[in-house]
This record gives C-alpha cells, sequence and structure tokens, in this order.
C-alpha cells in the first residue's frame, strides 16, 4: 500500500506474530490442546491488549492519544505487499501471452496463494479477477470498516486472523479450515457492502440484479461474490463471460480485452473507497 509516495508495508513488521504463534502452536501441540482452541488461544492475548490499550486512551488528553492509535493500528492493519506493483509486473507478462509468468504474478495478490494456478489463459484471467478483488477488499475495505465498527481492536483483529492464516503450517489442516470458516462470516456482511458500493460507483443498471441475485445464494465465498458484482459493474460485463466460453482464446483482440478489464477494476476499487468513506461518514451522522 501507498500513502503520498510512501510504502506503508515497509512500515509493518510481522515477525514478532510469526514467532509469537508459531511458538504459543508448538506450546498447545505439546500440552495436547485441540486444534479449535489455537485459534482463540493466539489471536485473543494480543488482541485484548489492543482493546485494553483503546480504552486507556479513549479519556485522555481530548482523545488525541486514542486518534493515534487509530491511525497506528489502521496503517499496520492494512495488507501487505504493493498491489498495484503486483498488478502491472501481472499485466507486463499477460500482454505477451506468457501464462506461466503470469501465473507466478497472480500467485502473489491470489486469494489463497496454495491454490494451483490454471494454465488455460481464459482460466487464469479469472484467478486473477477473484485474487485481485479479494486482495483488495482484505487491504482496506474490510480493514476500514471493522476499524469504523469496532475500533483498532476490529481492524487489528482483522490483521491477526489473515496472518495466522497465511503463516499456519500445512500440518494444521483443521485449524486452517476452521480459520476459513471463521473469515467466511467475518467477511460477510463487509463484502456485501462492498459489491453495493461497486454498484453505486459503476454500471448500476447492471450490478443491481446481480448483487441481488448473489446476496440470494447460500454459503457464496467473499471472493467468488465480489467478483461477479465487480465485473457487473464494468461497462463490459459480458466479457468474463465470454472468455469462460472460450478457453482457447489467446487472440490480441482476447488478451488486451482481458487487460482492460483489470486496469478498469482497478478503478473501480478507487472509486469505491471514495463509496466506503461516504457511507461510514453517514452511518456514523446518522448513528
Amino acid at each position: 500500500m501507498r500513502r503520498g509516495g510512501v510504502e506503508l508495508w515497509r512500515w509493518q513488521r510481522d515477525q514478532w506474530f510469526v514467532a509469537y504463534s508459531r511458538a504459543l502452536d508448538g506450546i498447545l501441540v505439546r500440552w495436547g490442546m485441540r486444534p479449535e482452541l489455537h485459534l482463540l488461544l493466539v489471536i485473543l492475548p494480543p488482541l485484548l491488549l489492543m482493546v485494553a490499550l483503546g480504552l486507556a486512551l479513549s479519556g485522555s488528553l481530548l482523545g488525541l492519544p486514542y486518534l493515534l492509535l487509530l491511525v497506528g493500528s489502521l496503517i499496520y492493519s492494512e495488507g501487505r505487499g504493493n498491489l498495484r506493483q503486483q498488478v502491472d509486473e501481472y499485466l507486463e507478462f499477460w500482454r505477451f501471452a506468457d501464462g506461466v509468468a503470469a501465473g507466478r504474478s497472480a500467485r502473489a495478490f491470489a486469494t489463497d496463494a496454495r491454490r494451483l494456478v490454471p494454465k488455460a489463459l481464459a482460466s487464469l484471467h479469472r484467478f486473477a479477477v477473484d485474487g485481485l478483488l479479494y486482495r483488495a477488499f482484505t487491504q482496506w475495505f474490510a480493514v476500514v470498516f471493522w476499524l469504523a465498527l469496532l475500533g483498532p481492536g476490529g481492524a487489528f483483529g482483522y490483521r491477526l486472523l489473515h496472518l495466522y492464516l497465511a503463516h499456519t503450517d500445512a500440518c494444521a489442516v483443521r485449524n486452517r479450515d476452521r480459520l476459513q470458516a471463521a473469515l467466511f462470516y467475518i467477511d460477510w456482511i463487509p463484502a456485501r457492502a462492498l459489491g453495493f458500493a461497486f454498484a453505486v460507483v459503476g454500471n448500476f443498471a447492471n450490478c443491481y440484479p446481480v448483487w441481488r441475485q448473489q446476496l440470494a445464494v447460500q454459503g457464496r465465498s467473499a471472493p467468488i461474490f465480489l467478483r461477479y458484482c465487480g465485473v457487473a459493474a464494468l461497462s463490459d460485463a459480458e466479457t468474463l463471460a465470454c472468455q469462460g466460453r472460450n478457453e482457447g482464446a489467446r487472440r490480441p483482440e482476447a488478451l488486451a480485452r482481458s487487460a482492460e478489464q483489470i486496469r478498469e477494476l482497478m478503478i473501480l476499487l478507487r472509486r469505491s473507497r471514495v463509496a466506503w468513506w461516504l457511507g461510514i461518514v453517514v452511518l456514523d451522522v446518522a448513528l
């Protein structure tokens, strides 16, 4: 993430949490603790510390220390890596129809780094769209949502969940499954709100019916929900569907159309940020 030419991700240091979570996981395993308890016992101590710090600072010096804590928690809780740079690298390889190199680049912002990258270009494009929208969602939109709703602890806790998911050992499969199930419910409301924001700032006539339709689908994950709404909000909402019916498409115009769709999604995300802030301000004033 960049703010005013400064790469904020360089200020985000996660070594403390990685070392802490792995050490505590090792202790809990030796104690024979049930895997489902690992998540609570790893996440709760730093989360409760952040909540206690927020409560302690909220009433002092006209709230200035609490404001600094809010800003600090937002900076730390934003997603890791430079998404714009990763997308530009992906598009550069995509321009030359280099599926292998483009797949490696798409994995950098993929929804799940452990997921196999498709080899067919049309499938790879859908993989990239899912990864782009969900990574943007977890990097900023969901963080700001929980910050506005629950304060510094909400944003901080959301980032810790994703850090724990990213650094959970492969042997802790049951723990990963439970963590992903928890994130499904945690992401549910902000993902639906972002889908509606796509409709407001994009093609409302196309996107709103899709948003309502997807809202009624039970068990729809946030990445898939955002893909349907994000693509429908673009001016050319049929591009992705056409590519899905033509897995062998390698024509220059098809590649150019897919690249343009990624660029339009980046613009849509920037517009949605404005709607996101406005929505939070309106709700804050109303409540």
